[in-house]
Formats: C-alpha cells, structure tokens, sequence
C-alpha cells in the first residue's frame, strides 16, 4: 500500500499539468517520462489538454494540482474496496461549476487538505515546490492514516 501512494506522489510529481485518453503528441516515445505520464492517463489521473498534448514543461496551477490530486486519491481507494454505485464524489460536476471545483471540494471535506490550504485558492496561479510539497505530505499522511491499518505497540 504504501509503495502504490509513493509511486503515486512520485509520478504526479514527474508533472500534473494539463487533464483525452489518446497519445500525447508532444512527448516522445523515447522521453524518460513516457511510461510514467501513460500510466497515469491510463489510470485516468492526468487527461491531457483538450489538443491532445501534455504541455509538461509549463507550470501546474493550482487547479491542475487539485484535479489530479483527488483523481490519484479515488484511483487509489477505488483499488482498495469494490466499487460503490454512482459517480465518485469528484466527478461529480454540475454545469454551473468550475471544472475543477467538485475535486477542491473532495479534497476539503474529505479532509485531505485544510480549507486554509493555498492550493484550494486562486486556482489559476501555479503552485510553488512547497506548496506541492505540503499538498503532496498532507495528502500522503491522511491516505495513511485512513488506510493503513495502526501497529500494536511492543508490550
């Protein structure tokens, strides 16, 4: 368990920029994170921008980071018990929403992040390295903390 939520943390970190199922056209086969970024679009964390391109050499905002980041959590707990019926709480986007809204709101009330998180404001600005790493700890810890199960202390 723990090694999938490192190599989850770790591959997100390789870049989460953009969210199509298809190739992305600018990342070469012979690149070294190709098999990474394949992976997790398959797994459906990361989609790729609307013109089939990954665009891993930009930023990542801060709305990017919370789709992909409530994308790995449900990957991750979907893969840990069978499916309940209907749509995952993230996915759950009603017209008048933002496209990243319902994973922010997943990941707040789910307690993931705090509400003072400043990855769950201004979406649109990109994510600094200690925001993805307090983001990345957080998230890490509370996915253990519920799914791990405690150790009985030596008596």
């Amino acid at each position: 368990m723990r090694m999938l939520v490192a190599l989850s943390i770790g591959i997100i970190l390789l870049g989460a920029p953009c969210w199509s199922d298809n190739a992305f056209t600018d990342v070469p086969d012979d690149h070294w994170a190709k098999e990474a970024v394949d992976m997790m679009a398959k797994a459906g964390i990361m989609n790729g921008c609307p013109d089939g391109k990954f665009n891993g050499d930009r930023p990542v905002t801060r709305y990017e980071l919370s789709v992909a980041l409530a994308n790995m959590l449900e990957f991750i707990q979907a893969s840990q018990k069978p499916v309940e019926s209907g749509k995952s709480k993230a996915s759950e986007i009603k017209p008048s929403m933002h496209w990243a809204q319902s994973s922010r709101q997943f990941l707040k009330c789910e307690g993931f992040l705090p509400k003072d998180s400043p990855v769950l404001k201004d979406g649109k600005k990109p994510v600094t390295f200690t925001e993805l790493g307090e983001a990345l700890a957080l998230v890490s810890a509370k996915l253990i903390e519920t799914s791990v199960p405690p150790t009985s202390a030596p008596n």
